[in-house]
């Protein structure tokens, strides 16, 4: 017993030790002016690391084994590096100095600043990928009205870039968590937001050959040299151009030694109608890190204004990512099944409040904004879910046809016919059609975000039958299409009551007059039902459901349906009819359309 609470207590401080998440966070200032600074890059390991916010705050979370002290490099375009060594999960406050150098005027002539151009363009080869390689980082999206946040979205990807020595080819994003929050009364359907995600690649004016790059557009800018800046231990040529339509303007960082594009600043003046939408003007930061030999894209930010003459409103978007894991030896391809495409919409989920959402992620720290506009949407989810309304809300309502294979055996073929004056023969009866096509009608309640309670109506509208089935069924539903309008995968289990006629046509044995008042024959029972199918949105509440549904019999009659007041032969079945095992099995297929009152 001894040695058995010995080896529990041991288990126990072992499991609070490995349960331990170290942490690094701090706050980065500018030395002189004590401001903070934001997107200042934070690296650990060279492959691993993230940005500082729009207030200066960084945190940064391992999980593996690492052990205090922990050494980072903050760098900042225009500062001088700093490495420093944390001991503990306290915030560390770190200031960096302003450096900038003044370069002779001898070298600041336009050959010299077209000569630095083009060695910087032939040397992307030689100081960028040349195979594809594999990053994850963080994305933030915010839309903001009159300095006050009305959407955001955040997300996790996985993207795959492809060589630089190839203009563009297989780039890849995989989403692998995300969440939004919308403010009440304002519908991010008003501007739908494609390809957030993707701008890792369209901003990345290294791997796209930007026209102001590229020698064959030089005549199109004007080109002048601003300073010498400093940026991760080395000193860099700043150049600023315009574009000679003066709606492209903006800076670039060349290295002094390989010439290699470090810092990408841009900005559009140029405005695009879209619609009733004005698109612009838009400013974006590109920053580069150099690991060993090569350069990767580390983050970028990028700003965009809306404008909505009609509603005389104006909206401004931003978008920040960066990058916390990099694989870059040979990193293969995402598998296209979990890619998104660049049109899908962003953001198509519904919200989470959780402080633990990112628990196990590292990203770009909340500034004060984005804390009060989540406390925001956190207060109206706990008003929300006080009211009863919200329950009414988690309806949804669907119509549609089907299709019903039954076999022939399903019912009894024979009959005993007894005449008034006592009488008996035997009857058999034909059954030529072994389908049936329905119309029906369903209800459903979903009881959580996977699972789902259902009603399910069917009735023959189509032929000479008569065929109704009441069904009541547990829907349990996984989305397979985590972007852009989701797919669901549903699973169903249920049990349904049906009762099934046809129009009597019997073939007497023995000769008799048949009772012409007996209008239908058939069946009436109980199916145990599974099955499987999908339901695709079309949009925030509208989706097309398809589902395959194998049906066992369970239980049975055989009913007769009489002209009312008039019966004259009386039938029953021949006692020795048996529906087999596996004739009682029927399969089914059906596609409609539902509505759902609550978003997906």
């Amino acid at each position: 017993m001894k040695h058995l609470i010995v080896f529990v207590f041991n288990l126990l401080i072992v499991s609070s030790v490995f349960s331990q998440q170290n942490i690094i966070q701090g706050y980065v200032y500018d030395e002189i002016t004590l401001k903070p600074l934001s997107y200042a890059t934070i690296s650990i390991d060279d492959v691993s690391g993230t940005v500082t916010n729009e207030e200066g705050y960084f945190k940064y979370k391992f999980f593996d084994e690492r052990k205090y002290p922990i050494d980072i490099k903050i760098s900042y375009v225009g500062y001088e590096n700093k490495i420093i060594s944390i001991n503990n999960s306290n915030i560390y406050r770190i200031y960096l100095n302003p450096k900038e150098n003044n370069i002779p005027e001898a070298v600041v002539k336009a050959d010299f600043i077209y000569a630095l151009l083009n060695k910087a363009y032939n040397k992307i080869p030689d100081n960028y990928p040349d195979r594809g390689s594999r990053y994850k980082g963080f994305f933030r999206q915010t839309v903001s009205n009159k300095d006050q946040i009305v959407y955001m979205g955040e997300a996790y990807i996985d993207s795959y870039k492809s060589s630089y020595g190839i203009k563009c080819q297989d780039n890849q994003i995989e989403i692998l968590k995300f969440r939004k929050f919308t403010k009440q009364n304002y519908y991010e359907n008003n501007y739908r937001l494609a390809g957030g995600p993707f701008l890792i690649y369209g901003l990345d004016m290294v791997k796209l050959r930007g026209n102001f790059l590229n020698p064959k557009y030089y005549n199109e800018f004007n080109y002048e040299y601003n300073n010498i800046v400093s940026f991760q231990d080395r000193e860099f040529y700043e150049l600023k151009f315009e574009s000679k339509s003066q709606k492209v303007s903006g800076k670039v960082l060349i290295d002094k030694k390989d010439y290699g594009y470090a810092n990408i600043k841009l900005e559009y003046q140029d405005t695009i109608f879209d619609g009733r939408i004005k698109k612009g003007p838009s400013l974006s930061n590109v920053t580069f890190t150099k690991i060993g030999d090569l350069y990767f894209l580390n983050n970028y930010s990028y700003s965009l204004i809306l404008t909505n003459p009609e509603k005389k409103e104006e909206l401004v978007v931003n978008l920040n990512y960066t990058t916390v894991e990099s694989n870059l030896n040979d990193a293969s391809p995402i598998d296209y099944k979990k890619t998104i495409a660049y049109n899908d919409i962003f953001m198509n989920e519904t919200i989470d409040t959780s402080n633990n959402f990112w628990k196990n992620y590292n990203i770009i720290e909340n500034d004060s904004s984005i804390n009060k506009f989540i406390k925001l949407n956190a207060n109206l989810q706990n008003q929300k879910s006080k009211s009863w309304i919200k329950y009414l809300m988690n309806f949804n309502f669907g119509f549609g046809v089907g299709n019903r294979w039954l076999n022939s055996n399903f019912f009894a073929n024979k009959f005993q016919a007894t005449q008034p004056n006592g009488v008996t023969t035997t009857n058999t009866v034909n059954y030529d059609n072994k389908h049936l096509l329905y119309g029906y009608f369903s209800v459903g309640y979903h009881i959580s975000k996977k699972s789902e309670i259902s009603y399910f109506y069917a009735k023959d509208r189509f032929s000479d039958k008569q065929y109704v089935q009441r069904e009541f069924s547990y829907i349990y539903r996984n989305r397979i299409k985590n972007y852009g309008k989701p797919i669901f995968l549903n699973t169903e289990l249920g049990v349904s009551f049906f009762n099934y006629e046809r129009k009597a046509n019997f073939q007497n044995e023995t000769p008799i007059l048949l009772n012409e008042d007996l209008k239908y024959l058939g069946i009436k029972g109980t199916d145990l039902n599974i099955a499987t199918g999908l339901t695709a949105f079309l949009s925030n509440s509208f989706a097309v459901s398809l589902k395959i549904q194998l049906s066992y019999m369970a239980d049975y009659t055989t009913i007769f349906n009489y002209e009312e007041g008039s019966v004259d032969i009386i039938y029953k079945p021949v006692n020795d009819q048996s529906i087999d095992f596996t004739d009682r099995f029927s399969t089914s297929v059906s596609i409609g359309i539902k509505y759902y009152l609550n978003k997906y």
